[in-house]
């Protein structure tokens, strides 16, 4: 007679922290991850590599899943990204930038 053996629950596998710059010339360490309660209130307005629907569905989705973040607006015309939320602007763009190309909105 043939037993099944049964496996033990799995643990979810921690995910490495993330430590590089967003420059491909630089590596610098990540600062201390804060909860969302600690950060401040920040508006971040950057542009991004958008240049179809299809694109600014897939950024949406993105940003809806980000912690912190309140609430965000996407104008596909100028690439225009303004994302509002208790979240760090550096912690934004290194998150956006993973799946699109990202940059800090400038005055010109």
């Amino acid at each position: 007679m043939v037993t099944k053996r049964e496996r033990p629950p799995q643990r979810p596998k921690p995910r490495p922290a993330v430590c590089s710059d967003t420059h491909a010339t630089a590596s610098v360490a990540a600062p201390p991850v804060a909860s969302t309660r600690d950060q401040l209130f920040q508006v971040v307005v950057m542009r991004v590599s958008i240049h179809c629907q299809g694109c600014a569905g897939k950024l949406r989705k993105h940003i809806s899943k980000m912690e912190g973040v309140t609430s965000f607006s996407i104008d596909l015309e100028s690439k225009r990204v303004t994302v509002m939320g208790h979240v760090s602007p550096a912690g934004v763009l290194q998150s956006i930038s993973k799946i699109k190309k990202a940059e800090f909105w400038t005055c010109s």
